[in-house]
Formats: C-alpha cells, structure tokens, sequence
C-alpha cells in the first residue's frame, strides 16, 4: 500500500531581527562625528539583546521550503 504525498507541501517560518533600542541605536551611531567611531565599539553588546515579541523590528529573516 502507498501513501499519498502532498508535493505542494509548503513550510514558511518567518522570524523579526533587532527591536526599538537596536534601531535608535542604529541611527545614533550612524551619525557624523568622532563619537560614531568610539561608540561603534559597543555594536557587538547591542546585538546580543533580543527580545520575543517587539513592535520595532529593525527587519525579517523568512525561511521558506517547499
């Protein structure tokens, strides 16, 4: 006996990056001046922090299979 494969099957996980702090910080550090260059020291401490559920996010990562 066979069993039917649905070949159209599609699984999609779709995932936020960054949140309100790391997009102000973002445009904090971006700007003109010398303190750009001793504050991008920092970047790496920003990225670490994540959070669940944010209203923010600085973008998506999706995940798609077909």
């Amino acid at each position: 006996m066979t069993e039917k494969i649905n070949v159209y099957e599609k699984k999609t996980e779709i995932y936020h990056h960054g949140n309100t702090l790391q997009s102000i910080w973002h445009i904090f550090v971006t700007s003109n001046g010398i303190l750009k260059m001793i504050f991008n020291i920092f970047n790496p401490i920003i990225a670490r922090i994540t959070s669940e559920k944010t209203n923010n996010p600085c973008g998506f990562i999706i995940y798609a299979k077909k």
